[in-house]
């Protein structure tokens, strides 16, 4: 009778504790349900402070040596502790204990494999997710390979390979529950990783685009995800639609306050921004003087085929917005904007005098130089107009400039030479994975 009383209690406080760490998971996973984002600087110890009192309750439950051996409690302390950002010492001898007890106890390996990733053991990490597989398959266990994949550093093969296993993972993981946002989250991820990493289709960018928007469906999983909308908002960046790209960093920056990318992804646009039409109402800080030589030189010189300049090339002001297909523009670059890093802008003028950012992508940063002068085929061109956000002290007003963008820098020449492949450099761009 002894034995079955506690038995009975053993489960009623197992119970309890398991009941105690869903709801700290619940808080931290969808805390934005019951909270304003107002209170997203209150998320952090709020959820530090539930997980104070969960362990007080491990403590208690544990306090018996023959619960405290059970692969249940274990499991549930390892998960309890699992919960913060940084390993967990406690979280890694608890759910090896499961393991060891039970190696088909799939949600352990899960878990374990996360700390061990936090950990930085990328190697044991896999390990362990790829053990859950081998029980069953699941959404949680492919998901964490997918993002995996993508974060392990090797040869440009390697990672290449690594790029199109993670796409299959997140794929496999999706079909399992097709209303799961965080899957198709991470399915847009990986699209991303493998446009960036191949550059070969901008359906790629659809499909992640594609994939976000889904998400974004599920409020409970990841509409309210600060990864989400700093990864898309820096797609759309790419995509130079700079409007779609500051509201995305402004609601990643405002979810996650503590979380310094949104805000340096925000005040470095906004400073290119505000660069580029500082640069072009100042006509480059370039003496009159120069600029007419370079309008002069744009005028006089013919086309490579000896077609007069004025015949073969289409003044920036009388290009349409969208391809210019059938249509080259030829200018004279004034000023490089901003460091080396990618894409390469460049400021430039025509034979008419006329501005114009150029934004070239996947070429070499010294590829194009000031002095030079491009042609650019089949110019995709576009006035930018994006209102300011609002500084304290600043000024409201607008960033408004004419702008072409070229993703296929072979088509350019340049000093009437073609720019040739062996300028070519595909940009890098950084997913985030934060809250993955």
């Amino acid at each position: 009778m002894h034995t079955a009383r506690f038995s009975i209690t053993n489960s009623t406080d197992m119970d309890a504790l398991k009941e105690a760490v869903d709801e700290l998971y619940e808080l931290r996973d969808k805390y934005f349900m019951k909270h304003t984002i107002e209170k997203a600087s209150e998320k952090k110890k709020a959820v530090a402070d539930r997980l104070a009192q969960v362990l007080v309750k491990v403590a208690e439950v544990g306090g018996n040596a023959d619960v405290a051996a059970q692969p249940k409690f274990l499991y549930l302390k390892g998960r309890a502790h699992n919960v913060a950002t940084e390993a967990s010492q406690e979280a890694e001898e608890a759910l090896t204990k499961v393991i060891k007890l039970e190696p088909n106890h799939v949600a352990a390996w899960n878990e374990l494999g996360e700390n061990f990733w936090k950990k930085g053991d990328t190697a044991q990490a896999r390990t362990c997710f790829a053990s859950a597989l081998k029980v069953e398959s699941n959404k949680e266990s492919l998901r964490s390979l997918s993002m995996l994949l993508r974060a392990l550093p090797g040869t440009p093969l390697e990672k290449m390979s690594n790029i199109e296993e993670s796409l299959i993972h997140a794929k496999a993981a999706l079909k399992l529950d097709l209303a799961d946002g965080q899957s198709w989250f991470v399915l847009g991820n990986a699209y991303l990783a493998l446009f960036f990493s191949k550059m070969e289709t901008v359906e790629h960018i659809r499909q992640a685009l594609k994939a976000y928007k889904k998400a974004e469906e599920d409020k409970v999983q990841a509409a309210n995800n600060p990864d989400l909308h700093q990864n898309r908002a820096t797609v759309h960046q790419f995509q130079e639609d700079y409007a779609l790209a500051i509201e995305g960093f402004q609601l990643a920056a405002l979810l996650d306050p503590e979380w310094p990318e949104p805000k340096r992804s925000l005040t470095a646009l906004q400073e290119k921004l505000a660069g580029i039409v500082s640069q072009i109402e100042a006509k480059g800080r370039v003496k009159a003087k120069k600029l007419a030589a370079y309008m002069s030189e744009l005028e006089g010189m013919p086309a490579v085929d000896g077609t007069p300049a004025q015949e073969k090339y289409t003044p920036i002001a009388a290009l349409e917005e969208g391809v210019n297909g059938g249509k080259a523009a030829r200018i004279t670059v004034v000023q490089i904007v901003g460091d080396e890093t990618l894409p390469r802008t460049v400021l430039g003028i025509d034979a008419a005098g006329t501005w114009v950012c150029l934004t070239v992508y996947n070429v070499n940063a010294d590829a194009l130089k000031v002095d030079q002068m491009v042609v650019i085929p089949e110019p995709y061109y576009r006035v930018v107009k994006v209102d300011k956000v609002p500084i304290a002290g600043g000024a409201p007003g607008t960033y408004e400039f004419p702008s072409i963008r070229v993703d296929n820098p072979v088509t350019l020449h340049v000093n009437g030479l073609p720019l040739g492949e062996a300028n070519l450099f595909k940009a890098e761009m950084r997913i985030e994975s934060k809250s993955e």
